[in-house]
């Protein structure tokens, strides 16, 4: 088997050593063959000098002349990468040391596994089945055409996807991921108005896939998209300039419409989208922190 691991970097010179560091320590302890891909998207700080100091006989330098986005320097590397298995490291974060030798191991022992999940740190709970990077992924379930273009929500997409084409998923317990949050990580960025459209488009994308897929996803799921749409673009709007609110409103009162007639989704959560969408702004607010009050009731 062949591991590769893609890494897309923008503006990362305070983190990418010790990210690469890291997976430079566990090739050390793997028996496959290894290709780390790292696609500098246009950084303007010592990113791609940094990046110069590895040698290129363990790491692939690719290098964007303006910032595309992190789609696009994913699927720049998807378009190159020669491994089997597919893994996604983000550069300010990093790795154990048994990163690709426990991954061996659960290969080996489940040799028709085609997503391999494993454990992180991650302090938002539960991420294993959530998030991106906390999988390696077999080059024949990865999604056509790679990423889409948003600039945030699309490893949720992405991820969907991958995990509906996949037959055998597994799941092993090792903390193989190290998440780093800091002040500068997209988890922490201002919600804009891109912001807010990509979550909508998001949502609306990874809804119709689930609804025309063959395979019965857990009512948990259609939950979670409506509370990511309901919770946050409400939160995040209330936030913005007046004209920025005119710009979305139509694209909003669509997604709510949309919401309110997926059956799929509960039928509370049906019912709130329905009613901000007939009663508008003045109740999004109150109505959508409903369902986080009672979210672990749901």
């Amino acid at each position: 088997m062949k591991f590769s691991v893609i890494i897309p970097v923008y503006n990362a010179e305070l983190y990418i050593d010790r990210c690469l560091l890291s997976i430079r320590k566990a090739i050390k302890l793997a028996k496959s063959e290894c290709e780390v891909i790292c696609v500098d998207d246009g950084s303007n700080d010592r990113s791609w000098s940094i990046l110069q100091n590895y040698p290129l006989s363990e790491f692939r330098l690719v290098r964007h002349k303006e910032n595309l986005g992190v789609s696009a320097a994913r699927n720049t590397a998807l378009g190159i990468a020669k491994g089997e298995w597919i893994l996604f490291v983000d550069a300010d974060d990093y790795v154990s040391e048994d990163y690709f030798m426990s991954l061996e191991s659960a290969i080996d022992n489940n040799p028709r596994a085609q997503i391999v999940c494993f454990g992180s740190n991650s302090p938002f709970g539960d991420y294993k089945f959530a998030s991106l990077w906390s999988k390696a992924y077999r080059k024949d379930v990865l999604p056509d055409g790679g990423f889409d273009d948003f600039s945030h929500g699309e490893d949720r997409l992405f991820l969907l996807k991958a995990m509906l084409k996949a037959e055998t998923i597994i799941s092993i317990p090792d903390i193989l991921y190290r998440y780093a949050p800091h002040n500068n990580g997209l988890t922490s960025a201002p919600r804009t108005k891109q912001w807010i459209l990509d979550t909508i488009g998001v949502s609306r994308q990874m809804l119709d896939v689930a609804i025309i897929s063959d395979k019965v996803l857990p009512a948990r799921f259609f939950r979670d998209i409506a509370l990511w749409i309901l919770e946050e673009c409400v939160v995040a709007k209330d936030k913005l300039a007046e004209c920025d609110k005119k710009q979305i409103n139509e694209v909003w009162k669509n997604i709510l419409k949309y919401i309110s007639g997926v059956r799929q989704i509960s039928y509370w959560h049906r019912m709130v989208a329905k009613l901000c969408y007939c009663l508008g702004r003045p109740a999004e607010f109150a109505l959508c922190k409903i369902p986080r009050w009672l979210k672990k009731g749901f």
